[in-house]
């Protein structure tokens, strides 16, 4: 004959025990899933600055656009100089970027600055996704934007895309801010500092 099944402890009936076990899987999965995307997010932190310092710095990489931009920045900065047709060709929002780093003789502030700004964009699209469509998303998208290569390769370039994506990222949170703050007075402030960053992403690209 088949054994006889355990009795439930006392106080607690069978269905209840299967909830509390489902909620505990179901926890489990949680943790694991905020876990994964966190380690995705310190590997792909830890790939920006290794891409950014070491492996693929900018300066050896000039070439095309970005010998454009860089020489752009390098000419500005002269006082005595006066510009041409040939300074209409790409938006001017990239040069002016690279003219303080150009200023100071120095590419590391340069590195430093690319390398935070890449960083807080998974931050920032996670952050959208939550708003968006829930904590799973967010999750999901952390992961992916962390270790989305072309977001740590523009970084390591004089590429407009890098400070770009993040002005216009931060514009669309900034949206957000503002539309979950309406009727508050932080509504206008949010809404006026996320059409600032729209203006200074539309200066950097075509």
């Amino acid at each position: 004959a088949a054994p006889a099944a355990s009795p439930a402890p006392p106080g607690s009936s069978a269905p209840e025990l299967g909830q509390a076990a489902s909620l505990g899987k179901t926890r489990t999965k949680e943790i694991n899933a905020v876990c994964l995307a966190l380690a995705c997010l310190a590997a792909g932190i830890l790939l920006r600055y290794l891409y950014i310092f070491h492996w693929h710095p900018a300066y050896d990489y000039r070439y095309s656009d970005m010998q454009v931009f860089f020489e752009s920045a390098q000419r500005w900065l002269n006082p005595d100089y006066r510009q041409d047709i040939c300074d209409t060709i790409n938006p001017p929002g990239m040069a002016y970027f690279l003219m303080p780093y150009c200023a100071v003789s120095t590419l590391t502030y340069y590195y430093w600055t690319q390398f935070l700004l890449s960083s807080l964009v998974p931050l920032l699209l996670a952050s959208l996704a939550w708003d968006l469509a829930g904590r799973r998303a967010a999750l999901l998208v952390l992961a992916m934007a962390s270790l989305y290569f072309p977001f740590i390769d523009y970084a390591g370039y004089f590429l407009s895309e890098g400070p770009f994506l993040f002005a216009m990222t931060l514009s669309f949170w900034l949206l957000m801010r503002a539309l979950r703050a309406l009727p508050r007075p932080a509504a206008p402030l949010y809404g006026g500092l996320a059409g600032v960053l729209l203006g200074l992403a539309a200066s950097l690209k075509t």
